[in-house]
């Protein structure tokens, strides 16, 4: 889980509207046809209007000149209905009788195309099956520059804070409040470095309008904190600096001063010093920009089958299901898998499941096609379909213990297997489970292993366990290692389903999805992999 990543700036997605093949209904007397986008809202069950093209007249296959203006966010299933209308003369007003089609979307779906465009057929308002021509959506990022700059922060000579050690340091970073002196709003937080006072952080990408609001003179408040587990973090030391001061003094120390010591110590000069390596300021590199290349996700699904779930005919059981309702392994299915399948251009899913036990031999990873070379199925429902299904093997029972490594290392064998074939995929692997992981170490060394890999690894708690082991391999704050290899990059969210869920409709897939943008970016960055500079895909 990441709080303190405010490093990702928002897009705005410019949506084009074309229409071809149009059926002109015999009441119309004059046809002049224009689009109207509305925003599907969920929670309330009703259209808002977003905004609407010129009019075309006569034409049964307009390209509309309008265009919308859309913010997109990867981790939101963000639902839009196009109305095509044959204008009502004298009148800015629509009404059911001037619809010629309805045409419904996501903004993933059209993303999530290696062209960034979809065309489906427009549907009649009553009657699905009448044909009313075609609707084509094209989807392209706002041309605006977002600069971002990039550094190293090193400690040196930090202040000892733990008694029978060094300090575990960490940085936050804050910029001051528009209008006022002493007013600051936390924009990044480092990890943590375990006891050491001469700590190296990893890189820092941030953009200048989240660090400074783009104004290079903004004062920014750069603290230094010895981490504790079981006490509020203490202070080492803070200084206050500018973003054009970052910039210019590429080899210069600032000194962390702490307020109390220097009122008590006439001798007091420092408490540590900060260096900022490897300072580069450049045009920022998007989510968005690498499918225009033309990467390719692929979704993987991993599904707990451990006794602790309870009995599955039981109706406190977190695999008990019904016709009525969904249970928290079919909400985290179709929430999370509603979105990240958009981006997936084949829409075949793996879906594996582990601890259970199948003709008395206990599997840690199995296909729940029952076919181990075709662990595939077509579509979040038909995940849904087989999930059910395998409930009601009499082979099956649920077992244990909870093992997350054989999967991990399955997905990850998979991929280095087919290195030649993935040079522009990247794999998500979802977990769903109620326990805590018992092969803790193997699971470590695994994730260690498949961080250089194209894979980001993405957990969701059911129940009502604490997880504590769950939150150590979800390492925003304390790097992974396994026997002194460190993770080359954090791979791994893990959020707990009913924390998410109690805060409202879409908070578990954005927390569950919000990491995986900068994930892959940080992967293809990391392999030198980047996106034309003319906006062209890449051949």
């Amino acid at each position: 889980m990441n709080n303190t990543d405010f490093t990702t700036h928002p897009s705005k997605i410019i949506l084009t509207v074309s229409c071809q093949d149009l059926i002109k209904r015999k009441r119309f007397k004059k046809f002049e046809p224009y689009a109207v986008l509305f925003i599907v809202n969920l929670e309330e069950k009703k259209l808002n209007e977003f905004g609407r093209t010129e009019s075309i007249e006569d034409d049964l296959s307009p390209q509309f000149t309008n265009k919308f203006i859309v913010p997109y966010t990867f981790e939101k299933l963000q639902l839009f209905r196009i109305i095509i209308f044959n204008k009502n003369e004298g009148s800015q007003k629509y009404d059911s009788k001037n619809i010629v089609g309805i045409m419904n979307f996501s903004l993933g779906e059209v993303i999530g195309t290696k062209e960034s465009t979809i065309t489906k057929k427009l549907i009649h308002q009553t009657k699905p099956n009448k044909e009313r021509g075609f609707c084509t959506i094209k989807a392209e990022e706002t041309k605006k520059k977002i600069s971002i700059i990039s550094f190293r922060p090193i400690g040196q000579k930090l202040d000892k804070k733990d008694f029978f050690g060094h300090s575990d340091p960490f940085l936050l970073f804050e910029k001051q409040k528009k209008g006022t002196t002493d007013e600051w709003e936390k924009v990044h937080q480092t990890e943590k470095k375990t006891n050491t006072l001469f700590p190296k952080w990893r890189i820092i990408n941030i953009s200048l309008s989240i660090l400074c609001d783009e104004d290079l003179d903004l004062p920014i408040k750069i603290s230094c904190y010895d981490w504790n587990k079981t006490t509020k973090s203490e202070l080492i030391g803070f200084f206050i600096t500018t973003t054009r001061e970052i910039l210019n003094k590429t080899d210069e120390k600032f000194y962390l001063i702490h307020p109390k010591k220097q009122r008590r110590k006439k001798s007091y000069h420092d408490s540590g010093k900060i260096k900022f390596k490897n300072i580069k300021k450049q045009e920022e590199i998007t989510f968005l920009s690498y499918f225009k290349m033309g990467i390719e996700m692929n979704l993987v699904f991993a599904i707990d089958f451990t006794a602790s779930n309870g009995h599955i005919n039981s109706p406190n059981s977190l695999h008990y299901t019904d016709d009525f309702s969904l249970n928290q392994y079919q909400e985290s299915i179709m929430k999370c898998g509603s979105i990240l399948s958009n981006y997936c251009e084949k829409k075949k899913f793996p879906v594996f499941g582990f601890g259970a036990r199948i003709d008395n031999n206990i599997s840690h990873c199995f296909s729940l096609t029952g076919n181990s070379e075709q662990p595939e199925v077509e579509g979040i429902q038909e995940v849904m379909n087989i999930y059910k299904k395998v409930l009601g093997w009499k082979n099956m029972r649920l077992w244990g213990p909870t093992h997350f490594a054989p999967i991990i290392n399955g997905v990850a064998q998979g991929i280095v297997q087919n290195t030649n074939k993935i040079k522009h995929q990247y794999f998500v692997l979802l977990f769903i489970t109620d326990g805590e992981i018992e092969d803790f170490e193997e699971t470590k060394k695994a994730i260690v292993y498949s961080s250089a890999l194209p894979l980001s690894i993405v957990i969701i708690g059911v129940g009502n366990n604490s997880f504590e082991k769950m939150k150590t391999l979800d390492s925003d704050f304390v790097e992974l290692s396994y026997r002194g290899t460190k993770a080359v990059r954090d791979i791994v969210q893990f959020v707990p389903f009913k924390e998410s869920r109690q805060k409202g409709y879409e908070e578990l897939a954005r927390r569950t999805l919000e990491e995986i943008p900068r994930q892959v970016i940080s992967y293809f960055e990391r392999k030198k992999i980047y996106p034309p500079k003319n906006d062209q895909k890449e051949k």
